[in-house]
């Protein structure tokens, strides 16, 4: 029967099981370790920690994950077909582009002074081994998308770069005190962790206790030149004059950064 098949047949079926792979949450091919709640709806290991901090719910129908191994789906995506050459077990789906989220490909760490490559997957242990210096903010289970910062030493023109993990994914949030110009510039970079086709915008309020002054900015992908942005100034730009009443007595700035999730078309129509 097999061998009657054209290939037309083959990929046509191939298509059905990529089909039936698809995770409840980020809508992507499922990643091993699969689970499935009782209902029979699939996470994949990617999404599941931001059910895990959501009640342990499945999102789709609000039944309770079950704590057992979909050893048959692993199986069957171990036989699909791979989309790029690591040793990645992830299956190829139509549509996707797995190599850019693929937890095993290689990525360099942005922090000033390093530029050492590794996997994604270690990363953030990275961080935590080599720049322990440097504070890693994480939401619980990568949810979280506010954070509240402190911009110190501006009496110096100097640029530093913030680790930042929310909604899923990883963030570089770079920040430069330029003298010369006299700004403060500031953008954020993502790294993805999963296909869910949504959008980032970073929105920096920095506040005191009477006034507020507010910007956006869509988020920058992965493979951005941090220098380029600066040199064009094509990121958040605020100019001395405006945030002097803003500095503390110890020479520091208050800000708060908010990281939004958009779907395609409402990022399309964000006005920034």
């Amino acid at each position: 029967m097999v061998e009657e098949m054209s290939s037309d047949d083959l990929k046509e079926i191939i298509k059905k099981l990529q089909a039936a792979a698809k995770c409840s949450v980020c809508l992507g091919c499922v990643r091993p370790p699969v689970q499935m709640c009782e209902n029979g709806h699939m996470i994949c290991s990617v999404c599941k920690p931001a059910a895990e901090c959501n009640g342990d719910i499945c999102p789709y129908c609000k039944s309770d994950f079950i704590d057992i191994k979909c050893v048959h789906m692993n199986t069957i995506l171990s036989a699909l077909p791979k989309d790029h050459n690591t040793d990645c077990n992830s299956a190829f789906c139509e549509g996707e582009n797995h190599s850019s989220v693929c937890e095993k490909r290689m990525v360099v760490c942005r922090i000033i002074n390093c530029s050492k490559k590794m996997p994604f997957a270690l990363l953030v242990n990275h961080l935590k081994q080599e720049h322990k210096n440097i504070s890693l903010l994480e939401g619980k289970a990568w949810t979280l998308g506010h954070y509240t910062q402190v911009i110190q030493n501006i009496t110096e023109s100097h640029t530093y770069v913030s680790p930042l993990l929310a909604h899923g994914c990883f963030f570089w949030k770079v920040t430069k005190i330029d003298h010369l110009k006299q700004l403060i510039m500031m953008f954020l970079v993502s790294l993805p962790t999963h296909s869910d086709h949504l959008k980032m915008v970073s929105v920096i309020k920095f506040t005191n206790d009477e006034k507020e002054i507010s910007y956006s900015q869509k988020v920058w992908e992965e493979d951005v030149e941090f220098e380029n942005i600066f040199e064009d100034v094509t990121c958040i730009s605020v100019p001395f004059n405006m945030i002097n009443f803003l500095v503390s007595k110890n020479n520091c700035i208050n800000y708060n950064c908010d990281i939004i999730k958009f779907d395609k078309i409402s990022f399309d129509k964000f006005s920034l």
